[in-house]
């Protein structure tokens, strides 16, 4: 009896309820990180943009309720990325707290073009900050094969890293229908290893650290 009293108490949790948890665990409670007003900014953002959601049962949402959230939302690529993201990570966090019986944001997408503006190219100085705090951080070393590689995030779980001839090829065919071959640059072999996070994480997750990780630099990528 205690344990179906205890069941059910869990089941009755909103969204809204969920996403407080969520919310104080990750920036409150969690000493280890601290986040920048911007990321903070971002996640609150988030949850406003999905109010159809605030009120209803989280373990009762699926993937589709998730999905009309992003499709019904009239704003920027950027502003829906960071639904999903926050989507994301509230899964995590259920799944690990068990208030939720699967992690139906893994499908979520966004179905519109991104109409985002060409991102801004990083200067010398902020690379040179990027360089000097990446010895014992993947998040950035994966930042810097980026930048020196030139291959969009997406790119990576595609092509072939080909460490006898020293160079990526592909992720993404070009026109001529071959796929891209980029040498590696010198300065970023040590770094190249395919158990980085830039190899292994989805993109939305990876995109939330680059970001958070830039954040503590006071970079904005």
């Amino acid at each position: 009896a205690y344990n179906n009293q205890s069941r059910n108490e869990v089941v009755e949790k909103t969204f809204a309820e969920v996403y407080q948890e969520f919310f104080e665990y990750k920036y409150t409670r969690d000493k280890t990180k601290e986040y920048s007003h911007n990321t903070i900014g971002a996640t609150r953002s988030a949850f406003k943009n999905c109010a159809a959601l605030h009120n209803r049962t989280f373990r009762s949402l699926k993937t589709a309720e998730l999905q009309k959230v992003i499709d019904d939302c009239p704003k920027k690529h950027s502003t829906k990325n960071h639904i999903v993201q926050l989507f994301n990570q509230m899964y995590d966090y259920a799944d690990a707290h068990d208030l939720c019986d699967k992690k139906y944001s893994e499908h979520v997408k966004i179905n519109t073009p991104n109409d985002n503006e060409p991102g801004i190219p990083f200067t010398q100085e902020e690379i040179n900050t990027i360089w000097f705090h990446s010895h014992n951080n993947n998040i950035l070393k994966s930042i810097l094969i980026m930048i020196y590689s030139g291959f969009r995030i997406s790119a990576y779980k595609k092509m072939e890293i080909n460490f006898d001839k020293q160079c990526f090829i592909g992720g993404v065919k070009t026109k001529a229908g071959k796929n891209r071959i980029v040498p590696f640059c010198s300065a970023i072999i040590p770094y190249i290893d395919t158990d980085l996070e830039l190899f292994r994480l989805s993109d939305h997750t990876f995109r939330t650290l680059f970001n958070e990780e830039l954040d503590k630099l006071g970079i904005h990528g």
